[in-house]
């Protein structure tokens, strides 16, 4: 059959037409890959998500030293507080304990106030800080935290004998609240009292201790109603004071050990040690053992900390270099004395902050140990300037108590805002001989409190005189309008105070004493607003400049020790107040009824004099003499090694042992711990402690510990010690 040529045509047309479009669409996808390729190979090559090294000094500088830095504050039991022997024992002591041996890492534990500790974290001078430290939104802005390693709960004591009722939180608003200082429960009543107006600020008193809190509310006249604090110390309260418990769980507490900010590895590295301590029972053995409790919540992970706050000013800091006098060797063998007998301590300590200290700063009595035995002393000044870095020597009087036996009179340094910082230090002595015969205590008597005026204008100053006696006083202080003006007066004194409002002012004097009651006096001065301006000036009465005592405590010293001077003067329109020794002058500030004390740099007679200077009566002035004969020796001319004890003398394979020094040096010297021949720490201070950890096997079973010091020009001492170790 013949094909038509028109139906060829027409196939042929469709084939190329497909041909066509089967290359167009080919030719489409070539198109494309090709500029995607070159699109891609025009964009910035990703590079894989990269974990930075975080790097973490603190922790570097723990193994560059070879041991965890620990700060806590022994006041606050049954979580940390020293016990009859002096030494530091406690729930939160044993997990650190732990947590360092599990770490394989020393401990060096320094006592300190509870507000010294985070300040003292922030600026570096201690690795971590264990001591009841709740988890709070201020202490996150300047520290860390580890994981919480303990659920706490709040609880508020009023007297045995109150009335008072608490419901809710709000009720706390009606009264008078003490807490211990820099605590979270001082935080949260200002945060949910006193900011938001339900509570006046008057009303919230704050401590050093807890103690000092509560002899606060048992006293005969009680300044406060309630005191807020941690329930396992309130139950310990309620079973040995008079008080009793109100009210718990306004405020739960979450405990964590305090790390610096960005210390990443030390913070994973203690978490893992929570962790296992959980997991294997060991937190509920320590919790049960010390607290009466089980924990039996999970440890929550550590939350991601705000900001770091970036510090501002100067700081301040101060660490103890040794004991200058009165060696007590940690409180194991401290001097002897009698009863009732005048005791100054000496130490050196150093500047490691950055602000300079001056007489602002003052080193004051913050506590004692027995509690509440009065053993303290007059705040002593800085003499001077101390720079950044200076070492500077500094001395407290007291008087020793009555009764017999091992006593601890506690000091910190305090700077000019009021807050305190660096090392606690302390006077231990041991007390002999026959406590005097029982007598009835006396009770306080305020023999003398007045005003030079009783009506006054604005912007002029009244002066206030007292006298008082009593027994065991434990606080001696002066209100205005019941605001705390004054405190730890002398017996008999004077102060101006100048009214800042026009209104009726209440001066009150209290005394309160140990256990012989109190004694209140008070006087009222009105304060009239300025009048108009008129030609006719407002009449002033004019004292004249009057010395009424100057007087040394010592005529007679060597070269390197301190005396303390003590005045008390009045007077108008004084422009000047002055202290001179040998016509140089030492202070230009002085208050009429004061002390300070002076260490004469030579020998020889040394001349005080008090110098007042009055617009209208002229110059009055004092003098006492104090007499300097040469230096005393107070170290050998070698090194002198005075005890190196290593305990226990027979341990396990991998136990631990404590190992404690002191010796005296003249100098510069080289001081070493050593194990085995080996050092294992350096630069040691005069007086210490250091725990060893045996992480390597011991195969002739013992360890030779040794504690060597190296002067100039060739000279060594050292002191050996065997511990013997089981296989």
């Amino acid at each position: 059959m013949k094909t038509q040529p028109g139906g060829n045509r027409t196939i042929f047309i469709v084939a190329i037409s497909a041909i066509l479009l089967i290359a167009c669409a080919f030719a489409i996808i070539l198109f494309f890959v090709f500029f995607g390729f070159i699109l891609y190979r025009n964009q910035p090559i990703p590079t894989p998500k990269q974990t930075a090294h975080q790097v973490d000094l603190i922790w570097d500088r723990i193994n560059q030293n070879q041991k965890i830095v620990v700060g806590i504050s022994a006041d606050y039991p049954p979580f940390a507080y020293v016990d009859q022997n002096f030494a530091i024992q406690g729930y939160d002591l044993a997990l650190i304990q732990e947590v360092g041996k599990r770490l394989n890492l020393p401990l060096d534990i320094r006592n300190m106030a509870f507000d010294v500790l985070v300040n003292s974290l922030f600026h570096g001078q201690i690795d971590i800080a264990i001591a009841a430290i709740s988890i709070t939104p201020t202490r996150d802005q300047l520290i860390d935290f580890t994981n919480v390693y303990f659920y706490g709960e709040d609880a508020v004591l009023a007297r045995q004998d109150s009335s008072i009722q608490i419901t809710q939180s709000a009720d706390l608003a009606n009264y008078r609240v003490g807490a211990q200082k820099a605590t979270a429960f001082e935080e949260w009543i200002k945060t949910n009292l006193i900011t938001p107006g339900l509570m006046p600020r008057e009303s919230l008193i704050t401590y050093m201790t807890s103690e000092n809190a509560i002899e606060a509310l048992i006293s005969p006249n009680p300044e406060i109603d309630l005191v807020m604090l941690d329930a396992q110390p309130a139950d310990l309260f309620a079973t040995s004071k008079p008080v009793k418990v109100v009210i718990r769980g306004l405020d739960p507490q979450r405990f964590a050990i305090a790390i610096p900010h960005n210390a990443p590895t030390l913070q994973a590295n203690i978490n893992q040690v929570l962790t296992d301590m959980q997991d294997d029972g060991t937190l509920n053995l320590l919790a049960d053992k010390y607290l009466n409790l089980t924990i039996s919540e999970p440890l929550p992970t550590s939350e991601p900390s705000p900001q770091p706050v970036t510090p501002t000013g100067c700081v301040d800091g101060m660490k103890f270099i040794q004991d200058l006098n009165l060696p007590d060797f940690n409180m194991t063998s401290p001097p002897i004395v009698q009863t009732g007998v005048p005791l100054k301590k000496g130490w050196r300590i150093q500047n490691i902050g950055t602000c300079i200290w001056d007489s602002n700063y003052t080193l004051v009595y913050v506590g004692s140990n027995p509690p509440n035995v009065a053993i303290g002393g007059n705040p002593v000044a800085i003499q001077g300037q101390v720079f950044p870095g200076q070492l500077y020597d500094i001395y407290a009087l007291i008087v020793t108590p009555q009764q017999p036996g091992r006593y601890q009179s506690l000091w910190n340094l305090r700077n000019p805002a009021g807050q305190y910082f660096g090392n606690q230090l302390w006077i231990g002595f041991d007390v002999v001989g026959q406590p005097p015969p029982t007598t009835a205590l006396q009770a306080p008597t305020i023999s003398r409190f007045t005003v030079d005026r009783n009506q006054i204008f604005t912007g002029q100053c009244v002066s206030l005189s007292w006298q008082f006696t009593g027994s065991n006083i434990t606080f001696s202080r002066i209100f205005t309008n019941n605001q705390l003006l004054f405190q730890d007066l002398p017996n008999t004194g004077s102060a101006p105070n100048c009214p800042a409002a026009s209104g009726i002012v209440e001066y009150r004097l209290q005394i309160d004493t140990q256990s012989a009651g109190s004694a209140v006096a008070s006087q009222f001065v009105s304060v009239l607003p300025l009048p108009q301006s008129t030609n006719t000036p407002v009449p002033t009465p004019l004292n004249p400049p009057t010395i009424n005592s100057f007087v040394v405590d010592d005529n007679q010293i060597s070269l390197g020790q301190c005396i303390n001077l003590t005045w008390s003067f009045s007077g108008s329109n004084l422009t000047a107040t002055e202290l001179f020794r040998n016509n140089t002058l030492i202070d230009n500030r002085l208050f009429p009824s004061d002390s300070q004390q002076d260490c004469p740099a030579s020998t020889g007679t040394q001349q005080y004099r008090l110098q007042l200077t009055s617009l209208t009566s002229g110059i009055t002035q004092s003098s006492v003499s104090v007499n300097v004969t040469g230096p005393v020796p107070t170290t050998p001319p070698i090194p002198v090694i005075q005890t190196f004890t290593v305990q226990p003398n027979k341990i396990d394979q991998g136990g631990c042992v404590n190992l404690n020094w002191s010796f005296t040096a003249p100098g510069q010297v080289n001081s070493q711990l050593l194990r085995d021949g080996q050092a294992i720490a350096s630069n040691l201070s005069f007086q210490g402690g250091f725990q060893d950890c045996l992480n390597v096997e011991i195969l002739n079973g013992k360890v030779q510990y040794s504690l060597r010091i190296d002067y100039a020009p060739e000279g060594t001492v050292s002191a050996d010690r065997i511990v013997s170790v089981n296989p």
